[in-house]
């Protein structure tokens, strides 16, 4: 991957983004030893075709800090905040008197639309239509149309739906 590393850019290096932790680890030069890079001093990075922007939201706002996935770039941009939450932890005796724990793990996705330099969350196709209001109508009917609702695939619905509204802003 890449990324940008007190403002200086880096290109092919091994890169793991820990979502879990919010964290990006690359390896030593010698490539033997893992280490974590410092987030305060990433702007950015990429995986792959996934690109990822290090947000520090307003003290009033409701994101949290940390790296987002940019999934469309625009005047209005598309991103997500993907978390990992524990959802139950299991104990279990592998020997008599050592107890071991098994953890499970629940993706969580939330979606922001940032529009004339605010961060809007949405959680439904209803915020998506109020924070594109001046194309409601018209948006209703293309999102109406997709072969998956929002429901099945929301990144996609979002990003087929603020890609269609600049297209009719121009």
């Amino acid at each position: 991957g890449s990324v940008t590393y007190q403002g200086t850019s880096y290109e092919n290096i091994p890169l793991l983004y820990d979502f879990a932790k919010d964290a990006l680890i690359t390896r030593d030069f010698t490539g033997e030893l893992s280490m974590e890079l410092l987030k305060e001093k990433i702007s950015r990075f990429s995986l792959g075709q996934h690109e990822f922007v290090k947000i520090e939201p307003d003290s009033g706002s409701s994101m949290r800090p940390g790296f987002y996935e940019l999934l469309y770039s625009g005047p209005a941009s598309v991103l997500v905040k993907r978390t990992n939450q524990v959802v139950r932890v299991t104990q279990r005796e592998d020997e008599p008197g050592k107890l071991s724990a098994d953890r499970q793990f629940a993706e969580y996705d939330d979606y922001y639309v940032l529009k004339n330099g605010q961060y809007i969350p949405v959680r439904g196709e209803a915020d998506l239509l109020n924070v594109l209001k001046d194309h409601r109508a018209e948006l209703r009917k293309f999102l109406a149309r997709r072969p998956k609702s929002y429901r099945k695939d929301p990144a996609a619905a979002i990003v087929a739906a603020v890609s269609y509204y600049e297209q009719l802003k121009n």
